[in-house]
């Protein structure tokens, strides 16, 4: 509920972040996460485990289902990549454009430039 009721701004960010991360969802005991990373086979699930409108389902129909969802969850990360892409690639151009005119945000520059210097010392690379 918190998550649906956050900022759009936000929102891509958690989208862009999971996409990215190969996660459909964030947290733990998410099936099709836990069957992509072998955390969990499908025939070792209770059935009574399986979410309620599969239950009914033969074990192939469930198998069917995982890959059939498995797939559209795929199709959907790479949409979001291609969005989020053209997303950073418009907030880049706008805070240059406003920088140029003089009415760039200072402080999230401040606050960007230090987290991209704390984030190379550990490693990781964050390109603007």
């Amino acid at each position: 509920a918190v998550a649906e009721s956050a900022p759009a701004a936000a929102v891509a960010d958690r989208l862009n972040y999971n996409a990215k991360t190969g996660k459909g969802v964030q947290g733990g005991g998410e099936l099709i996460d836990s069957l992509a990373s072998n955390e969990v086979k499908l025939e070792a699930i209770d059935q009574k485990q399986l979410p309620a409108e599969w239950q009914k389902l033969s074990e192939k129909e469930v198998k069917n289902r995982v890959e059939k969802t498995r797939t559209e969850r795929t199709a959907l990360q790479k949409q979001i990549e291609e969005v989020s892409k053209k997303r950073d690639a418009f907030i880049q151009a706008e805070n240059k454009r406003l920088a140029a005119a003089g009415r760039g945000d200072s402080f999230d520059e401040k606050v960007a430039e230090t987290l991209r210097q704390q984030a190379a010392r550990k490693g990781i690379s964050y390109t603007p």
